[in-house]
């Protein structure tokens, strides 16, 4: 007699990201509740399972769902609309963006623009592959919380955090020291595991240009003590290391090392800009890091992403947000393998400097180990959390290709994305959402939007 579950997959070919990169190329798996109980050729699910959903795979490529390590649920209203502005205005970008644009954009929304924003995030992130997400800090974190349970997606959240009193930042998302401590914890106690397990929590220091070293060494403090990771913009770009001399006579890690800060329980965003003696520190003190390829690549520089591989540190993928683009993170993987050799392949003639399944697994496994939830997601495998997505490969632009993970890195896009399942629920299929209506979310945006850019305007 056949055992009943949920759901059943079959057909399909699976790439679970587990330790050996196992591939199943007639694959099929069964959910019961949140969780995979089986996965197998196909023949043998069947064999043993049924189920009243059944999702026919064939010709399609299964895999886990894809994590962004680093992005920003406020920042979603700015795309295009800062481009926008500056070609309308004929107005030269200023740097550093974050102060100039992003703090202030994030300083005009209310509590229901964050909500309309990270809902339109989150959806966006479902229709494109990505089933977890981790936010870098915003305003009103309460209403991302709120936004995962409505859209079904899982996700770390964090408040945008700083307490440095610069007059030239907008007084509505300042800081003291101790408000920065004390809203942090609240989120977290208020937040962490909820929505069956899909919200956790996290402490955020927006960078060190902007954060005390006190609140650097509280937060170190507290991440161990609350059992969260802490996340910071880190190293990012030539001011943050000029600052970092000028004012201590370090480079950033070497500051925060010295205090105490690194950890394995540290995202660094970014790390774009790392000297070879801080890319030793990240892996003596095992810190993990956000890799964001299109801001990082075009603004920033060239993140040692290869070196950081042969050391051993572990590295996710971001989308950084939708402001400046895409939150594809599948053109994200293209993106890094591209200007990966370009950076360090080309010149040596090193076209095996980096591998497509290296790039599949930071947006899976490691993008989970990145956030420290790889106990339950980031790869297929008996046991863990039922979030994955079903790719169609079966069409011209991706046929013939007998490697997945050639398929995955190269060919394939996030609007290749079929159907998309977090914790054993069903979020789209065949690419209908299932949890918002998508016209009534577009209406909503086109709406409120222009009335955003209107007070956004008024900093220019």
């Amino acid at each position: 007699m056949k055992e009943k579950v949920d759901l059943i997959l079959k057909n399909g070919i699976i790439i679970t990201s587990d330790q050996k990169n196992t591939v199943y190329s007639n694959g099929g798996l069964a959910v019961q509740g949140s969780k995979i109980v089986a996965i197998d050729k196909s023949h043998v699910i069947e064999e043993r399972y049924q189920a009243e959903e059944v999702i026919d795979a064939h010709g399609q490529i299964v895999m886990p769902g894809l994590i962004d390590t680093h992005v920003h649920s406020g920042q979603q209203f700015l795309r295009g609309n800062l481009s926008y502005l500056i070609k309308n205005k004929n107005y030269r970008m200023k740097a550093p963006g974050w102060k100039t644009y992003l703090i202030p954009f994030e300083s005009c929304l209310s509590e229901s623009d964050m909500n309309l924003s990270a809902t339109a995030t989150y959806v966006n992130m479902i229709k494109v592959g990505t089933t977890c997400f981790a936010e870098h800090g915003g305003p009103y974190p309460d209403e991302m919380a709120k936004a995962i349970m409505k859209t079904g997606i899982r996700g770390i959240i964090a408040k945008s955090t700083f307490d440095m009193n610069d007059e030239g930042l907008p007084a509505n998302v300042r800081n003291t020291t101790k408000s920065a401590i004390s809203e942090n914890v609240n989120l977290v106690r208020n937040w962490h595991k909820k929505a069956d397990g899909r919200i956790r929590g996290s402490l955020s220091c927006r960078q060190i240009i902007m954060c005390s070293l006190e609140l650097f060494k509280e937060f170190a403090r507290l991440a161990e003590e609350l059992d969260v990771i802490v996340e910071t913009h880190f190293a990012e770009g030539a001011y943050e290391i000029d600052y970092c001399i000028q004012h201590y006579g370090k480079r950033t890690t070497e500051i925060l090392n010295d205090i105490g800060f690194l950890s394995p329980r540290v995202l660094a965003a970014h790390s774009a800009q790392l000297s070879k003696n801080e890319v030793q520190l990240f892996k003596a003190k095992d810190v993990k890091v956000a890799h964001c390829p299109s801001g990082n690549f075009a603004m920033f520089g060239s993140p040692k992403v290869p070196y950081m591989m042969e050391n051993g540190i572990v590295i996710g993928i971001g989308s950084d947000g939708g402001g400046w683009g895409s939150l594809d993170l599948f053109k994200e993987m293209k993106i890094s393998k591209t200007c990966q050799l370009s950076h360090f392949g080309a010149p040596y003639l090193d076209q095996a400097l980096v591998q497509d399944e290296d790039l599949v697994n930071m947006a899976t496994i490691n993008g989970a180990k990145a956030i420290r939830w790889q106990d339950e997601i980031g790869s297929l495998e008996v046991g863990k959390k039922a979030d994955l997505i079903v790719l169609g490969s079966d069409s011209l632009h991706t046929i013939p290709c007998p490697d997945p993970y050639f398929a995955v890195v190269n060919l394939l896009t996030g609007n290749d994305v079929k159907t998309t399942i977090v914790n054993g629920k069903v979020v789209m299929k065949d690419k209908v959402l299932q949890t918002v209506d998508e016209e009534k979310l577009k209406d909503s945006i086109n709406e409120r939007v222009p009335k955003i850019m209107e007070k956004f305007s008024k900093f220019w």
